[in-house]
């Protein structure tokens, strides 16, 4: 959760911050849930959508879908400022969600349609350095409108033991996991859409 900067900017009307993050009940700092919406002037304009662990792209995907893109359309930001974390990794070592570089780009893309003519991309969590290094690439692609072979050159291959851009394994999740990501997510997202989309005139449905 983005502790810090939705603090910062909590009682003011003129800074929209959005949060997706793993549940506060799951992990440090232990905030960041919907109820917490701002005070005062900023009341609706911090947004939270915690995630239940072994969260996957498509869930992940789904949610960023459901509420980022009503909400910018409705604030129409002078500069959209991100925080391109990736300890939303299925192989990080200390958290709990399950993206692949992958569903990180797609969710960048998604990004790079909603910005104003102003986007400053800040690098932010991630303690798995090959996943890091990887998302940061493939977000750089997107922001600079390139296309990187997926296949990483041999040299690199051999010092860091990467062979490809993309992940490819498959996730070890099992139905029941990827249900409670689901039912999870469906409720933070009811609970924005209730909680903060009147603030801004939009209608939830």
């Amino acid at each position: 959760h983005g502790d810090g900067v939705q603090y910062a900017f909590y009682d003011t009307d003129q800074v929209l911050t959005i949060s997706l993050h793993e549940s506060g009940a799951f992990l440090f700092p232990g905030t960041g849930f919907t109820q917490e919406t701002g005070a005062g002037l900023g009341r609706g304009h911090a947004v939270n959508l915690p995630l239940f662990p072994y969260t996957t792209d498509e869930v992940y995907l789904w949610a960023f879908r459901e509420v980022v893109p009503r909400l910018l359309d409705a604030f129409r930001p002078d500069v959209l400022v991100t925080q391109l974390g990736i300890d939303t990794h299925y192989r990080d070592p200390l958290t709990h969600l399950a993206l692949t570089v992958q569903g990180f780009a797609e969710a960048v893309a998604e990004l790079s349609k909603l910005a104003p003519r102003k986007w400053l991309a800040l690098g932010g969590g991630g303690y798995d350095l090959q996943a890091v290094a990887r998302a940061w690439t493939l977000a750089y692609g997107v922001i600079s409108r390139q296309e990187f072979p997926v296949e990483i050159p041999e040299s690199y291959r051999e010092a860091y033991g990467v062979e490809s851009l993309l992940d490819l394994d498959d996730l070890p999740l099992d139905g029941a996991q990827i249900k409670d990501a689901r039912s999870f997510a469906e409720a933070s997202v009811q609970s924005v859409q209730r909680l903060i989309f009147p603030a801004h005139g939009i209608s939830a449905v």
